[in-house]
C-alpha cells in the first residue's frame, strides 16, 4: 500500500515538472512583434520594386534591340534591291520624268532589255524611285516606290522576237497612267528625314562636321529628299545611296542604312 501512494506521487511530480518546462519553453518563443513584421515587409517590398523595374527595364531594352534589327534589316533589304537594280542598269541619272503630285524622284536607271534569252541591242526601258506620302497601311511619313515602264519581270512574248526586234516589249513612257495598283510599286515605309538634314556639299573637315551622312562632293549630283539620298557620280556609272527610317511608330529614333552601287550593263 506504501509502496503504491509513492509511486502516485511520484508520477504526480514528474508531470508537474515537465508542465513546468513546457510552459517555460513556450514563454521563451513568444514570436514576432507588429514593428518587426512592418519592417520586414517593407524591406521585402522595396527588394521586389527594385527588382521588378530591373526586369521591366531590360525586357525593354530587349524589345527595342529587336526592333531595331528587324527596323535595319527590313530597311537594308529596300536597299540591296535597288542596288542590285542599279547592278543591271547601263546608266544612271536623276529623275527626268513627270512623277504625281507630291512625289520627290530619287534614282533613274535606263536598263537594257533583256527577253528570250537576248539582250536587246537598242531597246531599253526606263525604272524610276521616288519617295510619296505614306497611307494605309504603310508607316508614316514617307514610303520609297519604284515605277518601270514596262511590266517587271519583263513578259517573253510568243514568238520571241529577236534582240533588235522587239515591238512587242515597247515601255509605255507615262508612269502616272499606272499608278492604281499601290503596292505593285512599294519598296519601304516609314522613311523620315534624319536630323539634322544631310549637307551632301560639306567636306569630311567642316566644322561642324556633317551628320548625318551624305556627302556629295561637286561635281556629283546629288538627288533625293525626305529620308532617301544618292550621289550620282559623273558619267552615271556610279551612285552612293542612303537610306533613313524610324525605329517604330513610338519610338523615332533614326536609323542609316548606306551603299555603294555600280552599273554593269554596256
Amino acid at each position: 500500500m506504501l509502496n503504491n501512494t509513492f509511486n502516485i506521487k511520484k508520477n504526480i511530480q514528474f508531470f508537474l515538472q515537465n508542465y513546468k518546462t513546457r510552459q517555460s519553453s513556450l514563454n521563451t518563443d513568444e514570436g514576432f512583434t507588429l514593428l518587426e513584421l512592418l519592417v520586414a515587409t517593407a524591406i521585402m517590398s522595396g527588394v521586389l520594386t527594385i527588382a521588378g523595374i530591373g526586369i521591366v527595364a531590360m525586357l525593354q531594352q530587349n524589345r527595342k534591340a529587336l526592333s531595331e534589327s528587324d527596323r535595319r534589316a527590313n530597311l537594308s533589304r529596300a536597299l540591296d534591291y535597288i542596288s542590285n537594280e542599279v547592278r543591271m542598269a547601263k546608266s544612271v541619272t536623276a529623275p527626268t520624268v513627270t512623277l504625281p503630285s507630291g512625289a520627290v524622284g530619287v534614282l533613274q536607271l535606263t536598263i537594257p532589255l533583256y527577253s528570250c534569252g537576248a539582250l536587246s541591242s537598242d531597246k531599253t526601258y526606263t525604272v524610276v524611285y521616288y519617295t510619296f506620302n505614306s497611307s494605309g497601311l504603310w508607316q508614316l511619313p514617307k514610303s520609297i516606290k519604284r515605277y518601270a515602264n514596262i511590266t517587271t519581270p519583263v513578259p517573253t512574248p510568243t514568238p520571241c522576237p529577236s534582240p533588235t526586234n522587239t515591238t512587242a516589249l515597247s515601255p509605255s513612257p507615262d508612269p502616272v497612267a499606272t499608278f492604281a495598283d499601290d503596292s505593285k510599286y512599294f519598296i519601304a515605309d516609314a522613311v523620315r528625314t534624319p536630323s539634322p538634314t544631310p549637307n551632301p556639299t560639306a567636306t569630311a573637315t567642316a566644322t561642324p562636321n556633317p551628320n548625318p551622312n551624305p556627302l556629295c562632293p561637286s561635281p556629283n549630283t546629288f538627288s533625293g529628299s525626305e529620308g532617301f539620298y544618292a550621289c550620282i557620280y559623273t558619267g552615271g556609272k556610279k551612285v552612293d545611296l542612303y537610306l533613313y527610317g524610324k525605329l517604330t511608330e513610338t519610338d523615332t529614333t533614326t536609323l542609316e542604312v548606306k551603299s555603294t552601287a555600280v552599273t554593269r550593263a554596256k
